[in-house]
């Protein structure tokens, strides 16, 4: 494995890393260098670039600490970063206490060998060429290190901080690195693995009882198809495996529990010419994507009047499911955390029609003396407030509607955090950034 090393090393790293675990993240930012990165961390208070390893868009692979050098405190670093420090009176380049570990016990940071990627995987998928990379690089780590038991995407061990991206299949990764089929169920300390529908068999196991998205889309899909379920709850228990052997004595297939490949095709198969009755206006909706022949409909009507209140500036066809449709089906999607395929199925359709959408109309100004004055804006930001409090560190919260001074305060340090004008003016720039967060 080709790795270049173009930093100087600090002498004043602390050495006694033994890795039982890799971690992956990604920079955040499409255009920077591992010595753009040496230089910020540095000035954080770091010794030198905080990872191991970094991996450029076009596959370059650079060393960074030595493997057995101690990372800086992960969570601390990633609270950083993401929140940037910046307060009324704190600069964002401000000297962090505590970054670089002292001993192998102080986070989760302690025996881990951490990937850095270039780019931001919120936005954009990983290349080939930098894929390519990462999974020799995984690889050779490995097959040096032989007490590294696994390898996980940081939003596994932080999911708060959503990196990888929702564009990466890291299980796939992770199956690829570790050179064997993917495992049933994979454990990680966040359990947050998420798995591309069909990409994995699923079959209920008495001991270790396999869980995951995939299983849950399972489970609404039968239950669309008049398939007796009796918890949607994501889990390949007892229950589940009764609406499966139901599914495949209805549709003639093997009886046997297991959910594979033909099961899959057959399933797809019947929900592609599904209709189900929906509860909004009693009419009726199927699943909606793209196709070689036009799909239109009443139901794509209802799906771009809701797109259009959504994302306003937007044209859509009134009843035709084109390319417009289906790249804002995507972006919806990716802002709500949803697999990213452009296909409109029962749980994007639920979450599209129970997303709240206030219409903004003039600039509200906080103001003390009308603190009892009701607002829908107000009181959808405070709703995404208390669904983000944890990614901006905020433990005060009000949720009544009245913008009241906790409510002016947390939209101050948001926006700050952000990098918009730190003021608690609900402004259209202001309204559309808490819209779609």
């Amino acid at each position: 494995m080709e790795v270049t090393y173009p930093l100087e090393i600090s002498k004043e790293l602390i050495y006694g890393n033994h890795p039982v675990d890799i971690i992956v993240l990604d920079s955040r930012n499409h255009n920077i260098t591992i010595d753009g990165m040496d230089r910020i961390h540095r000035s954080l208070g770091l010794k030198m670039f905080a990872y191991h390893y970094f991996i450029t868009l076009k596959g370059i692979v650079y060393g960074g600490r030595p493997e057995r050098a101690l990372n800086p405190d992960l969570y601390v670093l990633t609270r950083a970063t993401y929140s940037r420090l910046i307060t009324e009176n704190v600069s964002p380049l401000d000297k962090l206490d505590n970054v670089e570990m002292r001993d192998r016990s102080s986070s989760i940071s302690s025996n881990k060998i951490v990937i850095c990627l270039e780019g931001n995987t919120s936005s954009r998928e990983i290349p080939n060429e930098q894929m390519s990379s990462l999974i020799m690089l995984g690889k050779d780590i490995m097959g040096r290190n032989r007490n590294i038991r696994n390898i996980y995407s940081l939003n596994e061990y932080l999911p708060m901080y959503e990196n990888l991206g929702p564009l990466v299949d890291f299980s796939d990764i992770r199956s690829k690195i570790k050179s064997e089929i993917s495992p049933i169920a994979v454990d990680t300390p966040a359990g947050t693995v998420t798995y591309k529908f069909g990409s994995r068999v699923l079959r209920y196991i008495s001991d270790d009882i396999i869980s995951g998205n995939d299983v849950k889309m399972l489970e609404i899909y039968l239950d669309r198809l008049g398939i007796p379920v009796e918890y949607v709850n994501g889990k390949y228990d007892l229950f589940t495996l009764s609406s499966v052997k139901e599914f495949q004595r209805v549709f003639g297939l093997e009886i046997d529990g297991i959910f594979e490949k033909k099961d899959y095709q057959e399933l797809l198969k019947q929900v592609d010419k599904l209709k189900f009755k929906e509860t909004i206006n009693d009419e009726y909706r199927r699943i909606l994507k793209m196709k070689d022949w036009n799909m239109r409909g009443k139901d794509i009507e209802k799906l771009n009047n809701q797109l259009s209140k959504i994302y306003p500036t937007t044209k859509f066809s009134k009843d035709l499911y084109d390319q417009t449709t289906e790249s804002m089906v995507k972006l919806f999607q990716y802002s709500n955390q949803l697999d990213v395929d452009g296909i409109v199925g029962p749980i994007t359709w639920d979450k599209l029609f129970s997303y709240i959408y206030v219409e903004w109309t003039h600039t509200i100004e906080y103001d003390p003396n009308k603190e009892d004055e009701y607002s829908d804006v107000v009181k959808l930001i405070q709703d995404k407030i208390k669904k983000n409090a944890l990614k901006f560190t905020i433990s005060e919260l009000s949720h009544d509607g009245y913008y009241d001074k906790t409510t002016y305060n947390n939209i101050r340090k948001i926006k700050s955090i952000m990098r918009y004008p730190i003021n608690g003016d609900i402004d259209k720039e202001t309204y559309d950034f808490f819209l779609n967060l």
